[in-house]
């Protein structure tokens, strides 16, 4: 059992809604509601990956990617939206390390999750998919669109964790790492500790693969946030000048519009969607 830094258990209290909710929370949340998520799993290069989706037989499908630490139910709110659900199915993974997904054994490779974040996402037969990343599940989504152009029509980043440049170098990760913090730290944060350690190589090797992409693209980005640097996405601009629609930022917002602006999240999936 790892028991947190103050510091660390200060970033999960502010993050969401807690990082996961129980398999009786998700059935009383969707106790009453019209459509009501499927969950199966898909196994993948010797991993799990859980996943929830609905099954209405739309044509269009949206896939959210959550960050890190996280899983599926970061976007349980928008499987409840009756603005969404009249348009869309929704498919949401546990990514590798969290939730069902393998919990605690991190993957420490980006591509290695989009590749397997593609498989999952290849199940569905919809024409059309958006793909939605916040925080680290943007670089994920990128790769997935980098890998797969055709796979991808519209993508959605919010908050992405995606400029090599503006790595942080927080004190406190070669803490979480040594042997005495792997045993202290909060099993959720010692996968994500891991899975970004080392991030901005990994971003950096993707920089000559941005002209693959051929989805249209919304970013959406707070001013206010201390996680991911508000000039974040301009690293992104000049990578696609004709798949960009525009990157809109929120002033006094911080990292976590999912859940402080799902309205704004909600208005840029149809935008996206009608381009």
């Amino acid at each position: 059992m790892r028991h947190p830094f103050i510091l660390l258990i200060l970033i999960i209290l502010i993050s969401c809604d807690g990082f996961r909710h129980s398999d009786e929370e998700i059935t009383a949340a969707f106790l009453d509601e019209p459509v009501k998520p499927l969950f199966d799993s898909l196994l993948w290069n010797d991993r799990t990956l859980f996943y929830a989706y609905t099954d209405q037989g739309k044509d269009s499908l949206l896939v959210f990617v959550h960050g890190s630490p996280g899983s599926w139910d970061a976007y349980i709110r928008y499987f409840q939206n009756d603005s969404l659900l009249q348009h869309f199915d929704m498919l949401s993974m546990d990514r590798p390390g969290f939730g069902k997904s393998d919990y605690g054994i991190p993957d420490k490779s980006i591509r290695n999750q989009a590749e397997g974040i593609k498989a999952i996402i290849e199940e569905f037969p919809q024409s059309y998919k958006m793909i939605i990343g916040h925080s680290m599940g943007g670089p994920i989504a990128v790769y997935i669109a980098m890998l797969e152009p055709e796979l991808i029509d519209g993508m959605l980043l919010i908050a992405p964790t995606i400029d090599p440049g503006v790595d942080k170098n927080e004190w406190y990760r070669p803490i979480v790492r040594s042997k005495i913090g792997q045993l202290l730290t909060p099993t959720d944060l010692y996968t994500s500790n891991e899975e970004i350690w080392g991030l901005e190589k990994q971003l950096a090797q993707m920089d000559s693969l941005y002209s693959k992409i051929t989805a249209h693209t919304l970013i959406i980005q707070g001013t206010d946030d201390i996680l991911v640097p508000w000039e974040s996405p301009e690293y992104v601009r000049t990578k696609l000048p004709d798949s960009l629609l525009q990157i809109e930022y929120l002033q006094n917002v911080n990292h976590f519009i999912p859940w402080t602006h799902p309205q704004i999240v909600v208005q840029g999936i149809m935008e996206v969607s009608d381009n």
